[in-house]
């Protein structure tokens, strides 16, 4: 209870660890694709606080962007979940794809920028932080 609210069995030992490693895999792409649109949505002069707002509400709406894109929008990131926290899961996340014989090109690429980030000293910064990767894609935003 004091970890959290939804308990769940998934079976035997390591299958736990299984659960959460999907978790990451999913959220590294989730990260990726708000802090690209988010980049785009600026590029294209909209309001990202509005941007937030509205989205937020839709078909690509998600706790992620309800909760990180006002990080996005100030430009501002706090520690919330740190860069270099979701690189050591990925790295795990990594390691049992490899052991399954998969490499996993959102890991990957996640892993690829999350380097980046720690190389440029924005490893304690919130994963929301990719968004300064994704708003170098545009050369006039």
């Amino acid at each position: 209870a004091a970890m959290g609210a939804t308990i769940t069995h998934f079976g035997p030992h390591g299958a736990g660890q299984a659960a959460k490693a999907t978790n990451q895999i999913m959220v590294a792409g989730i990260i990726r694709a708000n802090a690209e649109a988010m980049a785009f949505a600026r590029a294209q002069g909209l309001d990202l606080g509005k941007v937030v707002a509205t989205l937020s509400k839709g078909a690509g709406g998600s706790w992620y962007l309800a909760n990180r894109g006002p990080y996005m929008e100030r430009g501002d990131y706090p520690a919330g979940f740190r860069v270099r926290l979701h690189q050591k899961d990925l790295l795990i996340c990594r390691e049992m794809a490899r052991e399954a014989g998969a490499t996993l090109p959102a890991v990957e690429n996640a892993l690829a920028d999350y380097a980046r980030l720690v190389a440029d000293g924005h490893g304690d910064e919130d994963i929301s932080s990719m968004f300064r990767l994704t708003s170098a894609l545009f050369t006039h935003g």
